[in-house]
């Protein structure tokens, strides 16, 4: 991704140191490719396409004669850090009653720190699957998002979307086709969290083998090495 990105910058006209690019790839790209349908080109371009708008803007505020030999792409150009990216705390903003939730969030922060110090990957010593219980109408869905800020802002994930599906959209309704569409749903979230609501509908009382076919897929996708520490899942009910 880098000789695409320094290939794109120069087609530009522009140019960019190697710190820089690398800073920019490794922040910007690197976890994106977690993401389902992420392709190098397409996203360079894009990064590089921002980057440039952001660096016209700035060199608006210099004189004339220093725009005219300034074409450099500095390293703010590429990265503008989200609100809750720079300042974590601001993920729980606004919650009320959420004060386990909010102790989690310096809990994980901890977690990620050390095994950042220590030169381990963070997800290795993070749980990253949770079980959400609640009547509706208690909040479930707007913690799930928050939950996606948090991770966020952790680096953990790419970004902070949240993929919401029922436990039926899980099922196909027929034998042998239900694993397939339940690896479906998980490779749409991948890189991001995946929101499994109604999820005690995953139980059959009546026993039809294609839902114990959803759960054992989830149960093996979630210890899938394309899987395993590269998403969030949330069963809630």
């Amino acid at each position: 991704m880098l000789r695409i990105l320094f290939a794109n910058v120069a087609h530009r006209g522009r140019t960019v140191s190697f710190p820089t690019a690398k800073a920019a790839v490794r922040q910007n790209l690197a976890k994106g490719r977690l993401r389902p349908h992420f392709g190098n080109a397409g996203a360079v371009d894009n990064l590089v396409s921002t980057a440039v708008s952001r660096a016209e803007a700035r060199l608006q505020k210099l004189p004339a004669t220093m725009r005219a030999v300034e074409n450099g792409l500095e390293l703010s150009d590429f990265i503008v850090e989200k609100p809750h990216v720079a300042n974590p705390s601001l993920v729980f903003q606004g919650l009320i009653g959420c004060e386990t939730i909010k102790n989690r969030l310096s809990e994980y922060q901890a977690v990620v720190e050390a095994a950042t110090a220590a030169g381990r990957d963070p997800t290795d010593d993070l749980a990253l699957t949770f079980c959400f219980q609640g009547s509706p109408g208690t909040g479930k869905t707007t913690v799930a998002k928050r939950m996606g800020l948090l991770f966020e802002s952790l680096g953990v994930l790419p970004t902070s979307e949240v993929v919401t599906v029922s436990a039926s959209q899980l099922s196909s309704g027929f034998v042998g086709q239900t694993a397939s569409k339940t690896r479906d749903v998980f490779d749409s979230a991948r890189g991001a969290v995946l929101f499994i609501d109604e999820a005690y509908r995953l139980h059959d009382p009546a026993g039809r083998s294609y839902m114990q076919e959803a759960v054992d897929e989830i149960v093996n996708l979630l210890t899938e090495t394309a899987y395993r520490g590269k998403m969030v899942v949330i069963f809630a009910g």
